[in-house]
């Protein structure tokens, strides 16, 4: 009976403590105040679907602004101004204190109360991968970039350890779990991303001791409280175990359909993790949405999704959302009218896709903080573009989901992005956003002649099917 007491009283204890305002009070000197928007944007990603925090504020004289917000357990949060971001760890009911000074470039964020020496330490972890980065340049190769990710890893995990008796257990574990993930992913995405930036085949960017990190990945249910760590687990890993798979086959550098990779990523998880229930729940509830959202017709998983609800999902809210985005999804499958829309353009002029009828349209939904997506746009689109620009009927239109116009206009000026360009209402939160339903970019998509989707998820510029898929929808309407 003491024992029964004892536990509902730390229930209750818990209780309070999550119901308690948790609070960031945040200073910076030198930014115009008319201006400048501040703001403190988290996802809670340990739960599916995800929890979103994120409000803006205007400072006043005093050049501060307060944020009040609800947290169920100790979480990652960013504060961002026009000229600054910060990584911010806070527990329930914390109150924390924050100040920058903009004028002076040697200043860096100063934190004072609940969780200051957390988010002091994870902002050096974070400036350590940022400083490392800035030293890469054109003659990295697989080995190098390889190097760098493990360079940075030891780096912040001595910062850690040296911090260790000073630091939270809980966010202890957390940064472990972070910085782990961060190398992992990291060592895993090096042949894909220069091959995405620097062309050629993948297997020409294998580090040298690439396949050895299959038996490195740990599955450890006490990191399943980081989201990078839940985000290395539901892809970076299955999709190595792909890869392998595909190479030992001769198939490495052959092109695989997005949605048949992600597929085939689902159906790994789904036996590598069956020993392990709490991965497993982690994993597959983003696995099957990545499966549907990525499906050219999504019509043909709805067999899957059903074997889904059946036997995996065990959360009537995440059900729900799923039989929501499958009807959302097939509104927008190949050979339907997608919903219309107007937006604004760079000249704050009305465009309708409307606009563009008996014609082919190559639409290229990005932002301008998607390294990849201006990749795509910068090293592939123009020679695309050039393919094409003796033809009337294709038409290159540009969807940013950028949330900042000055950010959609800025990248586009730097890069020279030639086309037609449209900025979404609301960013990735807005309505043209939920009705395509674009959860990650870079996204693409081919309308035929007829105003119908002919590709809901077409291949990037750099692909050389792009082209042929292009012509196929000429031929086609």
């Amino acid at each position: 009976m003491r024992l029964f007491f004892i536990c509902l009283l730390c229930a209750i204890t818990i209780g309070l403590q999550a119901q308690k305002k948790t609070v960031i009070i945040a200073k910076v000197n030198g930014l115009e105040k008319d201006t400048a928007v501040w703001g403190i944007r988290g996802f809670d990603e340990t739960v599916h679907p995800a929890i979103e925090i994120w409000q803006t504020a205007k400072p006043g004289s005093d050049h501060m602004v307060r944020f009040e917000f609800q947290l169920n357990h100790p979480q990652e949060l960013l504060f961002y101004t026009t000229h600054t971001r910060a990584a911010v760890f806070m527990a329930p009911g914390d109150v924390i204190e924050l100040s920058y000074d903009a004028i002076n470039p040697d200043s860096t964020m100063v934190f004072s109360g609940g969780g200051a020496k957390s988010s002091a330490v994870l902002n050096q972890l974070n400036k350590i991968f940022a400083t490392d980065w800035n030293k890469l340049d054109s003659t990295t190769t697989g080995n190098t970039f390889a190097a760098f990710y493990k360079n940075v890893y030891a780096k912040q995990l001595a910062i850690l350890q040296q911090n260790k008796k000073v630091l939270p257990p809980y966010f202890y574990t957390y940064a472990a779990a972070s910085i782990y993930a961060y190398e992992f992913s990291g060592l895993i995405s090096v042949p894909g991303l220069l091959q995405m930036v620097k062309q050629k085949k993948k297997s020409d960017w294998l580090p040298a001791d690439y396949w050895s990190y299959i038996n490195s990945v740990k599955l450890d249910n006490k990191w399943l409280i980081n989201p990078n760590y839940i985000k290395l687990l539901n892809y970076s890993y299955p999709a190595l175990l792909l890869d392998k798979t595909r190479m030992d086959k001769g198939l490495y550098d052959e092109p695989l359909e997005r949605g048949d990779k992600l597929l085939s990523i689902y159906e790994i998880q789904k036996e590598k993790y069956k020993k392990y229930p709490e991965i497993m729940a982690k994993a597959l509830p983003s696995a099957i949405t990545n499966v549907l959202q990525n499906s050219p017709d999504v019509t043909k998983r709805k067999e899957l999704l059903d074997d889904y609800l059946e036997n995996y999902c065990k959360n009537d809210k995440e059900r729900d959302e799923l039989k929501a985005l499958y009807g959302r999804l097939a509104a927008v499958g190949t050979g339907k009218v997608p919903p219309p829309f107007t937006l604004k353009d760079l000249y704050g002029k009305d465009v309708s896709l409307a606009d563009f009828k008996g014609k082919v349209i190559y639409i290229d939904f990005w932002a301008s903080w998607c390294t990849p997506c201006r990749a795509q746009m910068k090293e592939a689109a123009p020679a695309l573009h050039k393919k094409f620009e003796d033809n009337k009927d294709v038409v290159f239109l540009y969807i940013s989901i950028d949330d900042n116009a000055n950010a959609w206009k800025k990248a586009i000026e730097d890069d020279k992005i030639t086309g037609i360009h449209l900025l979404s209402d609301n960013g990735a939160k807005g309505r043209l956003a939920q009705l395509f339903n674009i959860s990650g970019v870079p996204r693409y998509m081919i309308i035929d002649k007829q105003g119908k989707v002919f590709d809901n998820d077409a291949p990037r510029p750099s692909e050389s099917k792009t082209e042929e898929r292009i012509k196929d929808a000429l031929k086609a309407s």
